[in-house]
């Protein structure tokens, strides 16, 4: 490496954990790899244990003093500790990453780009979730849309910025963004997926992460009755309205050629943020070995302007010439765009372009003909929930359940709760959880009358199916599928088949309106 990496290195922070070392071993010689100085906070007793396993290994560990109280159970330290471990070693950029995050190496081109981009900026960085690393090559990964596990940060900003009270494991990544938003701060996204991670339970606790985002928001915005929710809201809007992404891409010249029937498309791809040299769009692929890509975009498709800068770097590096991208969903709800609920789990997504065959397709001239398929928020469909033809209104009455037990049922319960107000709650159902207010799914025998509604972001098509085998499907409900309630209790509710009806007619539609435009 240059001298640009001895006089410009950025310092990444973290905190690494006395429990599966193994693995986060791997994580950190994959920093020092890409470039990174690297940093661990942890009190003395943890240093003792964690730090014969890095002998060799280019790391500092620094000690801080955590006290446990009401909110921290384990000696965590705050991010602000560690950020302010990392202002006193770099020189201008500094990171933080949850210690079990494993980064693809990256070139020195990325790096340096990473370096730029994050001069006067946040630059954040989701993971994407593996089973394995070896599944990284294969495309086997499924991005972990709503959470942030790294960050790069200009230097100047850090003695102010982080002083909230988050923590490591506390969801610091909600708290981070809104306080760029208070404070004005330039967010980007890196969209190249650099970052992975060995799938594993969760182990946040639900209270602890609203107790911090609650007094957040109290303390830079009105106080109001449901701030939590609101919080939420704004969280994800920042991400689709305010955070830009970037991608780095070092190809130019390319030949691709676009193919779809929607003039409104036609926009999105001449924003894209390269010049790729001979760009065709047209709507069928007549003389497509002439090109380097073909793109072929559905109707009803936003692109983002990182869109092919992002699949192409895909393409590349792993060398695919086939690739499905699947999109999210967007709703303009209290007059913001934002993700919904369908977009907060990717399985539930791409559930959905399955049964509905709305992905894009890429093609290459060169790479493994094998077709792979991705799911990255870079194409979105926007969609009106009160659109009739796609979204029909319910509201539930009588006795319910959650299932399963975790987080993401507990965040539902919370939020929901209260505005359900004909429907009683019974508990959480859980096939292997216990303590208070969870049963066992097998309770289900004994009660004809109750719902169940599934909330969960991985395995809920397993769990639907076992629930199919105990009750009625006519008393389940999908919380992915719920993309908005209101204060009313009204669930605007994603209607699979409608929606499948719904695209059909579209493209019926189209292809009339074409037809009369050819012939007149």
């Amino acid at each position: 490496m240059d001298s640009f990496f001895s006089n410009k290195k950025i310092v990444l922070g973290t905190s690494i954990a006395p429990t599966h070392i193994e693995n986060q071993v791997l994580a950190v010689k994959s920093w020092v790899k890409s470039g990174f100085k690297v940093i661990s906070c942890n009190v003395r007793e943890e240093i003792e244990i964690i730090e014969p396993y890095f002998a060799e290994i280019d790391i500092e560990f620094v000690e801080v003093k955590c006290d446990i109280d009401s909110i921290r159970d384990k000696p965590l330290p705050y991010i602000y500790d560690i950020m302010m471990a990392i202002y006193h070693r770099t020189k201008d950029i500094g990171g933080y990453i949850n210690s079990d995050i494993y980064l693809e190496t990256l070139s020195e081109e990325l790096y340096k780009f990473l370096y730029k981009e994050a001069e006067d900026s946040l630059l954040i960085v989701k993971r994407n979730e593996v089973n394995c690393l070896t599944d990284i090559k294969n495309l086997k990964w499924k991005l972990f849309f709503s959470g942030i596990d790294m960050f790069l940060i200009d230097k100047k900003f850090i003695p102010d910025f982080f002083d909230d009270g988050f923590f490591v494991q506390s969801s610091w990544d909600i708290g981070i963004l809104l306080k760029a938003k208070v404070c004005g701060i330039k967010i980007k996204e890196l969209m190249n997926p650099v970052a992975f991670h060995k799938r594993h339970t969760q182990i946040c606790k639900f209270d602890v992460i609203k107790t911090l985002v609650e007094r957040l928001w109290e303390k830079y915005f009105d106080s109001t009755e449901n701030a939590f929710e609101d919080a939420m809201q704004l969280f994800y809007s920042i991400l689709f309205e305010d955070c830009k992404q970037i991608c780095f891409l070092n190809e130019t010249n390319l030949r691709c050629l676009f193919v779809t029937k929607e003039e409104e498309v036609k926009k999105n791809i001449l924003g894209q943020e390269f010049t790729l040299g001979d760009i065709t769009i047209q709507r069928d692929d007549k003389n497509k070995e002439k090109y380097d890509y073909v793109f072929y975009i559905p109707a009803n498709t936003f692109l983002s302007p990182v869109f092919c800068k992002t699949v192409i770097f895909i393409m590349k590096k792993y060398e695919f010439s086939n690739l499905e991208v699947g999109k999210f969903f967007v709703s303009l709800i209290n007059g913001k765009y934002q993700y919904n609920n369908l977009s907060k789990s990717i399985e539930l997504l791409e559930y959905v372009h399955e049964q509905c065959s709305t992905n894009i397709l890429v093609c290459a001239k060169k790479g493994k003909s094998v077709l792979k398929k991705i799911t990255s928020p870079i194409s979105y469909e926007l969609l009106d929930i009160n659109n009739k033809e796609i979204f029909k209104r319910i509201k539930l009455t009588g006795s319910y359940y959650l299932a399963p037990a975790g987080m993401r049922a507990e965040h539902w319960h919370y939020v929901n709760s209260s505005k359900l107000k004909d429907m009683h709650f019974l508990g959480f159902l859980d096939n292997y959880k216990k303590g208070e207010n969870i049963y066992p799914m097998k309770t289900l025998e004994d009660d004809s009358q109750a719902q169940v509604i599934v909330a969960c972001k991985f395995f809920f098509k397993e769990i639907m199916r076992q629930l199919q085998g105990i009750i009625d499907s006519d008393r389940l409900v999908n919380a992915g599928f719920a993309c908005y309630i209101d204060q009313k209790g009204v669930i605007y509710y994603f209607d699979l088949e409608q929606y499948k009806k719904y695209l059909r007619s579209l493209d019926y539609e189209k292809e009339e309106e074409s037809e009369k435009t050819r012939y007149s």
